[in-house]
């Protein structure tokens, strides 16, 4: 499906036209718009019959994501969609199965069902926005469409992606890279085996939304990917797709969501990927390893950003950080500097100072065993009969299951990397020592 629209840093999935129509309010609007659309082109060379049975289903998917956009996430926010290629086409160059749904958003713009904007760039890549047109609008307003009108089908692609390595015409997001064919292995075939069981869970899992205040989540979408980086099976690993607390903001999980009855809490690996680092020496997180003494007037959350900067691409005296790290140390009024920054760490983090800046990165190496703790914890908590919903390094939870949650969570940690976590309550607010 469509992915959600989220900040320039956020990733963008290719087009899976999965979604449908639940119940005959939106099976209306989208056989409306299709008609429409339809019709509106006379330069047609196929059979009406053909032209219909290729188009009615990716006009109705079009429809109905733009519908489910619209009442559960913040209309102010884009809903985009990448048409080249090789994004409708999970990395081919010739366009296969998606190749008239260009055509298919000019017609619906063209017929007022769809604000298409064409070309807007939202960091690596262009991207084409998606809005309700008047008559789209009008459809949900007048017949009172909800969530439950549209339904979001289980993932129609492989269970697990491999992306192969960076190139130099792309930024290295996860999602420009080129997709890498999977051999059929014992190891293959356990990966998908395991995503296929995470997927079952969610979708079995008690989880509700009560809050009238702010928009609710769609709460329907709960399927995962697992993707790997550099065309390698220990690279990487991390849980992607439409689930929906993947990619919803902090208030809205926090406030309106319910897993089994009860509020959500979140716990965190403390500094996971440095954690990851001592742990892979034998040793304990020993402080906070983001904040270096002489550098203790900088925002944590900057040196967090320049930590993992170090973690994902090798030193060079020539390197530079994001803007959004420069422009940090400026608010700060820190006079320091990209190596400065990089032999503060080092020094800091002394036990581990290899992997700061190494020639070669351990940031995709590191993932890999971050998100086999996750997921590890993940399923224990379900075997557990406790319903979780896994983050990048942290994990929801019902608020009365916290004492055990952290216990299966500290355990899988273990089990992976052979010494304990420093495992955080985030949510509720705590004050960590």
């Amino acid at each position: 499906m469509i992915t959600d629209s989220r900040p320039k840093e956020r990733r963008h999935r290719p087009y899976e036209p999965r979604t449908r129509a639940h119940t005959d309010k939106a099976k209306s609007i989208a056989e409306q718009a299709f008609q429409d659309q339809f019709n509106h082109r006379s330069d047609r060379s196929d059979s009406p019959i053909r032209k219909a049975k290729n188009e009615s289903l990716t006009v109705e998917a079009l429809i109905c994501d733009v519908i489910a956009h619209y009442i559960t996430d913040y209309p102010e926010r884009d809903l985009t969609i990448r048409l080249s290629n090789k994004s409708l086409n999970g990395g081919a160059s010739t366009p296969t199965l998606n190749r008239g749904i260009p055509q298919r958003l000019d017609d619906l713009d063209a017929t007022n069902w769809l604000k298409v904007a064409r070309g807007n760039n939202h960091g690596a890549g262009q991207l084409t926005t998606l809005r309700p047109g008047p008559r789209l609008l009008e459809g949900i307003h007048s017949l009172g469409v909800s969530i439950e009108d549209v339904t979001r089908e289980r993932i129609a692609g492989d269970y697990i992606e491999m992306r192969g390595p960076k190139s130099n015409d792309n930024s290295g997001d996860a999602d420009t890279r080129e997709i890498v064919r999977l051999e059929a292995t014992c190891e293959t075939r356990s990966l998908r085996d395991q995503v296929r069981v995470l997927n079952q869970c969610f979708i079995e899992a008690d989880i509700e939304w009560q809050c009238s205040e702010i928009r609710p989540l769609d709460i329907s979408r709960r399927q995962v990917q697992r993707y790997f980086l550099d065309g390698r099976l220990d690279h990487g690993g991390r849980l992607k797709g439409p689930a929906f607390w993947l990619d919803a903001e902090k208030h809205r999980r926090r406030s309106g969501l319910r897993l089994q009855g009860s509020p959500v809490a979140e716990l965190d690996l403390k500094s996971a990927m440095p954690s990851i680092a001592y742990a892979k020496r034998g040793l304990e997180l020993p402080h906070d390893p983001y904040v270096p003494p002489d550098l203790h007037a900088l925002p944590r959350d900057i040196l967090k950003i320049a930590f993992s900067t170090f973690l994902w691409k090798p030193y060079k005296p020539t390197g530079r950080f994001t803007q959004e790290v420069y422009d940090g140390i400026l608010a700060a009024g820190v006079k320091t500097n990209y190596t400065k920054v990089w032999e503060s760490l080092r020094a800091h983090n002394g036990p581990i100072s290899e992997d700061i800046g190494a020639a070669d990165p351990v940031g995709p190496k590191y993932m890999r065993h971050e998100s086999n703790v996750i997921i590890s914890a993940t399923l224990a908590c379900y075997d557990a009969g406790i319903h979780v919903l896994p983050l990048h390094d942290a994990l929801l939870l019902p608020h009365t299951m916290l004492s055990k949650v952290t216990e299966i969570f500290s355990d899988a940690f273990q089990r992976e990397l052979g010494v304990p976590p420093v495992i955080v309550q985030e949510w509720p607010e705590v004050t960590h020592e």
